[in-house]
This record gives C-alpha cells, structure tokens and sequence, in this order.
C-alpha cells in the first residue's frame, strides 16, 4: 500500500485523495496516530491540510502530543503549526523555549489587534497576560513543556492592543521539551454574559435591601434636621452654636443625597422617553460639572454628529451627570476630558479622562455598587448610570488604554428598548 493509504481510505467512500469530503473522520484521526513518520511527511507537504479542515486544531494538538518523543518532532512539530494553524478557527500560538512568541496565526492576531511581525520574539506573558495571570499561565507553560499532562487547560485574560482584556480558555501543549503550542477561544462574551445575569439578580436583592434601609432612615433624617433647624434659629447669632448647627445641616444634606442616590439606584422608574439630542444633552450637563471650583481649569473636548435619539431626559442626564463627574474627579488640574460620539444603528459615546487609570485588580468592580477609590464618594455614581443605560436596552463598559486613563463607553439604541429591570 502507498504510504499513507489508511488515510486515504477513510477520506471518502470511494477511497480517492481527489474527494475533499471526509466520511470517517475519527478514522482519519486513528490513521493519522498509527501512521508514524509517514503523518509528518503528508501533513507537511500540504497533502492531508486540505481534507482536514475542521479536524484541526483538535487533530493537530493529539498528532503533536503523541509524537512528543520522536526524533525531529519538535522541529517537524513547529512547521507544522506554522503550516496547519490557518485552518484553525480559534486561536494558535506557538512559543519558543524562553516563552517568546514565534508564530499566531490570523485569529490571533485578529483578536490581539497586532500582526505576526510585531508578536513574534515578544514574551508571551509579559506583552500579554495581565500581571494577575501570569504565575498561573507560567505555570501551565512549565508543565506541557514536561509533559505532565497531553494538554494543560487554562482560562485566563489576554490583553489587546487597545487595552482591553478578552478572556480566552486555553488547551497547552509541548512539541519535544522545546517549543509550546496553545489552542485558545475567546469566552469574553460568554463570560459577560454570565457576569450581566448574575449582577442583574444580585442588584435586584440588593435593590429590596437598599430601598428597606433608605426609607428607614429617610424619616428620622427629616425629623433630625427639622429640630437642628429650629435649635439654630432660637440661639443668637454670635453664639458657636449657630455655626455648629449649619455644620450639622450641612452634613444632614450629604447624607440626604446618599439616600435619594440609593433610592434612585434601588427602584429605578421605567424610563419615559422622547425625542431628544445627545451632543446638546451632555453640553448641559458638562456646564453643571464645570461650575465645581475643585475641577480648576479642566477643559472638554466633545466631537461628533449631532445624534438624536429617543430616550429618558432625566434619566440620560443622570447617567451623564454621573460619569462625566467620574472623569473629572479622575483627571488632574487643567486637564482634559475627551467625549466622542458616534451613531451607527445605534448611539455610542465614549467619555474619556486623563487620570491614573484603575489598577488592575479592581477593574472588575467599578460597576458594583458602593464600591469607590476615593475618599468621598457613595460608590453608586457607575452603578446608577449602568442602570440606566440598562433600562434603555443599551449597556455600559470600562476600557483601560495601555497610555493611561480610563474610558468609558456607553451604547444606546437609537430607539427605546426598555429593560424589563425598570421598576
């Protein structure tokens, strides 16, 4: 028999290379295991590529892992990715024994948002993987190198050239005790949608708790303020006591506010929508931001078509309101604050600052509520203007630009559609 005739066998009823079709296709595979060094040759010289198709990267993981310990595997193993990875819907990466990357084919580079040039001899890890996941993917790395197991699976983050983190589950495994082949796919969506299903019932419970709890304290907090009120018109106006008791009001209005923010947040009205501007919406708000003195010189930089759309007044220039204080406060003294607006089938704004940015430990929580880096501040600033991009059917997202910064983007549907969260 030819050599590689079981392969061929199995490719089609009538036995023929000439048929792309595979009618066995686990038959393939078992030839392609028991074909020794006749695989390499055919899979190399571009003969079975053809007929594979979506067998591979599946195939193409098993046949390295079990030629492991064959002389020339490594180097025959590499070429191979280099030549079959194409096929591959998903991700290949191919790193080299110090962990630098020697070849990605397109859906990698797609995803990364880089090409092959600027990746190969780049560290994996380090131009890669957030800081978070590194010891645990370096450790993946290690044992497919040693062969502890045919394939390391692992799921953990990659970021992209615009700074955004993708999660990507990853089957790693060695070709000789060299070179590493990974298979990855892009779960980000999978996982987000997870993440919204989950915050969506956590904020509906917590939701009832803050709304119990706000109007619990709402009536005492009136009662409060009314007898300080009184107690300060009855003393004199030289006494301290007068000073004492406006210092008291005054921290009696902050926490008044804190709780209309709860309740806001808590038992969101369904939106009441109409026909409005987006550009002359947040040129509004922007004007109320600017009139806080402790924002100094910070300028804005709105650009874009003047959008309109149908949507909740109060409730966008809440949203607005809440996220443009969010970079001011974020952004440094005469800074900049950039908003750009875009109109597609939809509405998107990204609104974006000039401040340190959010470590990387704590991106995952700017969106849930009472959660803040500053020193003043409720924590529910974010998370109110998620909700009210969530009862419009739109949604909003954190992204952090590897120069600095953080950008927010908010997408919203040129007409409503409400959420079925709007109480």
């Amino acid at each position: 028999m030819e050599p590689g005739g079981a392969i061929w066998g199995a490719m089609s009823p009538g036995g023929t290379s000439e048929d792309s079709r595979i009618a066995r296709p686990e038959l393939v595979l078992v030839a392609l295991l028991l074909s020794g060094a006749v695989v390499t040759d055919l899979i190399l010289s571009g003969t079975v590529v053809g007929h594979l198709g979506y067998l591979v990267p599946a195939t193409l993981l098993v046949v390295l892992s079990a030629r492991r310990e064959r002389r020339g595997s490594a180097a025959a193993g590499v070429e191979l990715v280099g030549r079959c990875s194409e096929i591959a819907d998903g991700m290949i990466v191919l790193l080299r024994p110090d962990q630098t990357i020697e070849h990605a084919n397109t859906a990698a580079c797609e995803l990364i948002g880089r090409d092959l040039e600027s990746l190969r001899g780049r560290g994996f890890l380090d131009e890669l993987v957030p800081e978070p996941n590194r010891a645990e993917s370096r450790e993946a790395l290690r044992k497919a190198v040693a062969g502890e197991a045919r394939s390391v699976r692992l799921e953990s983050r990659i970021v992209t050239r615009e700074g955004e983190e993708r999660v990507v589950r990853w089957r790693w495994t060695g070709i000789g005790e060299t070179h590493v082949v990974g298979w990855g796919t892009d779960v980000t969506e999978r996982r987000r949608a997870r993440a919204e299903f989950l915050q969506r019932a956590a904020l509906a419970r917590l939701g009832e708790m803050t709304a119990m709890v706000a109007h619990e304290v709402r009536n005492p907090l009136a009662g409060i303020r009314g007898a300080v009120e009184l107690l300060g018109e009855r003393l004199p106006e030289s006494d301290e006591g007068r000073s004492v008791a406006r210092e008291v009001l005054t921290r009696l209005e902050g926490l008044e506010r804190l709780v209309d923010e709860m309740l806001l947040f808590a038992r969101p009205s369904r939106p009441t929508c109409e026909p409005l501007g987006i550009r002359p919406l947040i040129e509004e708000v922007w004007r109320l931001v600017e009139r806080d003195p402790s924002f100094g010189s910070l300028r804005i930089d709105l650009v874009g078509p003047a959008a309109n759309l149908v949507a909740d007044p109060v409730l966008l220039r809440q949203l607005f309101l809440n996220v443009l204080l969010n970079a001011a406060q974020a952004s440094p003294a005469g800074g900049l604050v950039k908003v750009a607006v875009e109109v597609d089938r939809e509405c998107h704004v990204t609104v974006s600052d000039e401040g340190p940015g959010v470590p990387v430990e704590l991106r995952s929580k700017i969106f849930e509520p009472f959660f803040t880096t500053k020193h003043h501040g409720s924590g529910l600033g974010l998370p109110i203007a998620w909700r009210a991009a969530n009862l419009h059917g739109g949604e909003i997202t954190a992204r952090f630009p590897p120069s600095g910064g953080t950008a927010i983007e908010i997408r919203l549907p040129l007409d409503p559609v409400p959420s079925p969260g709007a109480g």
